[in-house]
This record gives structure tokens, C-alpha cells and sequence, in this order.
């Protein structure tokens, strides 16, 4: 099965410490009408969990976290350097999800992958993993080219 267009499902909470108001992560999607998706590897759940914090706008949640900045390939916000996988996106859709009292409490995002990027040791590891007609579809991730099986 193709999918056309690649996408991925992303759920921002809304921030308490703002009244409910967006997280950064949602203004600056907003904003650009791009962003970024990290897989990162279990030794940096802690420093991507820091990034998850209630700051203040002006805090730089990747710099407090010891994260790097690596510029994207097609879109301008920039991806996680020590991710072992990259997905760049586009604002494909977005749903506001209510509480129970009727209030917004996070935003659903659909975004459609312009390049996603997988590290070499993290390729190694889905050659042996995954199922042998999945391989080119992995390939095809990895040179940059997102495409269905």
C-alpha cells in the first residue's frame, strides 16, 4: 500500500502554566507551518524529556536540555542532531481536542514528511529487523526519498 501523501500524527498538550494557552512547540508550528519530528535513542530520554518543560517563551528548551541543533534539509525549523531518526514536515491538518469541561486541551497535527533521514547505525539494526519487503521502503527513507512499499 502507498501512502501519498506520507504523514505522521503528532498531539501537543496545552500549556498550564499559560492558562491553557499554546506550547511553543504549537505557536511555532503556527507560525512556520512546519516542523520537525526526533526519534531519539533511550540514553536521551531524559534530555528529551527537559525539552517537554512549562518555560517561558523566551527559554530555550533545547539549550537547557544539552540537545543540539542541526539545521533541516526542507524545512526551516531545525531537527535533533543525536536523533536516530529525522522527519521534516509540512501543516497537512490540525484538530483542537476538548476536556470534559469543553475547553481545548490539546492539538492534534497531521503533517506530511518532506524528508525523513535515519542514522546509520539505527539502519543497520531495521535491515535485520524489519521484513525483507519492507527493506526498500526503509532505503527509500533513508536516500531522502519517502515513498510506499
Amino acid at each position: 500500500a502507498m501512502h501519498d501523501p506520507p504523514c505522521v500524527v503528532i498531539c501537543v498538550c496545552r500549556a498550564g502554566h499559560r492558562n491553557g494557552g499554546k506550547k511553543d512547540t504549537m505557536a511555532n508550528i503556527d507560525a512556520t507551518k512546519e516542523f520537525t519530528v526526533s526519534v531519539l535513542s533511550e540514553w536521551f530520554l531524559e534530555q528529551a524529556n527537559h525539552t517537554c518543560g512549562n518555560y517561558d517563551e523566551d527559554v530555550d528548551e533545547m539549550a537547557l536540555s544539552g540537545l543540539t541543533k542541526e539545521p533541516s534539509l526542507k524545512v526551516k525549523p531545525p531537527r535533533v542532531k543525536e536523533s536516530a531518526v529525522h522527519m521534516e514536515c509540512k501543516l497537512k491538518h490540525k484538530y483542537e481536542t476538548k476536556g470534559y469541561n469543553g475547553e481545548d486541551t490539546a492539538t492534534i497535527v497531521v503533517g506530511e514528511i518532506v524528508m525523513a533521514s535515519v542514522l546509520g547505525g539505527a539502519m543497520a539494526m531495521a535491515w535485520k529487523t524489519f521484513h525483507w519487503n519492507t527493506r526498500s521502503h526503509i532505503a527509500d527513507v533513508y536516500a531522502g526519498r519517502v515513498k510506499g512499499q
